[in-house]
């Protein structure tokens, strides 16, 4: 009861408390409650100390958390005779591809933005390509800007729904809180930052708020399919 208890607090975090995060720099600056948002090589440093900090958090718990519980899945599975033994090491080898191919979603992504025009590839090269959420939106044309906002949320989705797919299927209540505290210190950031970039675009506020709110449910339908997908008796 533990566990589920944590997982639906989760959704909670990664779903309605990224929502208020998210919406209100765009009612802030719309309003305008708040002033002076533009932005400054200070605050770009900090969002990417804090961008890098989620991302290390991320990082630490799949090599702490997540890698033990796939070994001992595998381990177990073995023993019954429902995974083959080829002799590999089949847990480090799947986690490891399960990094390239969410690399290679994003390196996809990142090309479909660059050619649709979302981020400037000449801006790109100077500061090195790599994994980034620093996305231009600021068009005078507001169907553009619809455009390029929606491109950029699929990408992100695509990349939240496997992460809450990673609180969903964790098997211990002590994972789930430290998923939680590494996704939600990598996701608030970046929902921060779409609002203040949303805010200052052509982006109409109403588009703005439901590209944010499909950004911030798909974690917890992420975790909800990740709980479907475990045993019940885990929960």
């Amino acid at each position: 009861m533990a566990i589920l208890v944590a997982k639906i607090l989760s959704m909670v975090g990664l779903g309605l408390v990224t929502l208020v995060i998210g919406i209100l720099p765009i009612l802030g600056v719309k309003k305008g409650w708040l002033q002076n948002v533009e932005q400054t090589p200070g605050r770009t440093m900090l969002y990417s100390v804090l961008l890098c900090f989620g991302g290390g958090v991320i990082l630490t718990s799949c090599l702490t958390h997540m890698l033990p519980d796939v070994r001992e899945i595998y381990t177990i599975a073995v023993e019954n005779g429902n995974f083959p033994n080829s002799g590999l090491e089949a847990p480090e080898i799947l986690v490891l591809a399960g990094f390239l191919l969410i690399y290679v979603i994003e390196e996809v992504a990142h090309l479909i933005l660059e050619k649709s025009g979302v981020l400037d590839s000449e801006h790109d090269d100077k500061k090195g390509h790599g994994h980034s959420h620093d996305i231009d939106l600021a068009s005078s044309d507001s169907i553009q800007a619809t455009a390029r906002g929606f491109l950029v949320i699929l990408a992100l989705c695509i990349h939240d729904f496997f992460e809450g797919i990673a609180v969903g299927v964790a098997r211990q209540e002590s994972a789930v809180w430290f998923l939680l505290l590494a996704f939600a210190s990598h996701k608030w950031v970046i929902a921060v930052c779409l609002g203040l970039k949303w805010s200052r675009s052509a982006l109409k506020p109403l588009v703005a708020i439901l590209y944010m709110t499909t950004f911030c449910l798909v974690s917890p339908v992420g975790i909800l399919t990740g709980m479907l997908l475990s045993s019940p008796e885990q929960e």
